[in-house]
């Protein structure tokens, strides 16, 4: 045989590298529109499809998208004729029908717990409630709440994931020497039916985050325009401004992916007077600002994003 064959047929096998599978990202974003019509996409705005249309009898302002993305509840305005109505708290299977409704005329804060069984909330449940507002758990498939066990001076906020715990917002009355004071305002976290808190932040102000990062450490807001997060170890929460040349207006809409690397928010261009209404687009980006992402333009605004 010749030696150059020989020596061919005999080199050791060599390992070919195996292939890198593509992580395939399933979260949804849940987007309200100006006109109460809610809408489920990809991040990247792609297989967009209305799960609810907007009109007089529901126009919708807010939407929370369950953790296993089958259902999303939602905040909405009954106004037959276009008057001012009453407003409810629903629950809607993605592409199905209602499973659960209940009146509540004001509402502060909603989200689903972890383990997606339960909505945790904080607000009024009847006209003329007296107090700051009241701590609820509400059953999506009856609609039926149980009060949670926690001081009347402390408002539910969001969940911590990996866990069963929510952070809140614990308020102190400081007394002074012509009688109430000052109020301190101070993050928490802690067992919703327990009431045992750690504090994450002594002096938290106006800083109200609406969500938590994964590693249940550093908290997330939009405030005012502003971008906001705090970690531990923080004295206060760092804030950046992402308006440019004030096209680039927050409207009050952002949301933090589950992985906690990107966020989505609201963009209002404003026209010239004359120049036709207003655009609004939602971006997608860093938490901490750059590797921005136009996602899709939503006619008539954009009231709430949610990212499951």
């Amino acid at each position: 045989m010749n030696r150059s064959l020989a020596a061919l047929l005999f080199l050791p096998a060599v390992a070919c590298a195996a292939p890198v599978p593509k992580v395939v990202d399933k979260t949804k974003l849940l987007v309200t529109a100006g006109d109460g019509t809610i809408m489920l996409m990809n991040p990247d705005g792609t297989d967009a499809q209305v799960v609810h249309k907007g009109s007089n009898d529901e126009h919708a302002y807010q939407a929370w998208l369950s953790p296993d993305r089958k259902r999303f509840a939602y905040f909405y305005e009954q106004k037959p004729g276009g008057a001012q109505g009453k407003e409810f708290l629903a629950v809607k299977e993605i592409g199905g029908e209602q499973t659960s409704k209940v009146e509540m005329p004001l509402l502060y804060h909603l989200f689903w717990a972890t383990d997606g069984k339960s909505l945790l909330g904080s607000g009024r449940m009847k006209k003329g409630e007296s107090g700051t507002w009241q701590n609820w758990r509400l059953d999506p498939e009856t609609g039926k709440r149980t009060a949670l066990d926690l001081p009347a001076e402390c408002m539910v906020l969001a969940a911590v994931p990996k866990s069963d715990h929510i952070a809140c917002l614990q308020v102190t009355t400081l007394a002074n020497k012509g009688g109430i004071g000052a109020r301190r305002y101070e993050l928490v976290t802690t067992d919703p039916d327990r009431f045992e808190p750690t504090t994450v932040l002594e002096d938290a102000g106006t800083f109200h985050p609406s969500a938590v990062f994964p590693d249940g450490k550093r908290y997330f807001e939009l405030s005012c325009g502003e971008v906001r997060t705090f970690s531990a170890g923080d004295k206060a929460p760092k804030g950046w401004d992402y308006s440019a040349g004030g096209t680039r207006l927050y409207r009050g809409a952002a949301a933090l992916a589950p992985n906690g690397k990107r966020m989505a928010y609201s963009e209002r261009v404003i026209e010239m007077r004359g120049k036709g209404p207003d655009r609004w687009n939602l971006w997608t980006c860093e938490p901490d600002g750059g590797g921005d992402a136009k996602v899709i333009e939503v006619e008539g605004g954009i009231h709430h994003i949610d990212w499951r």
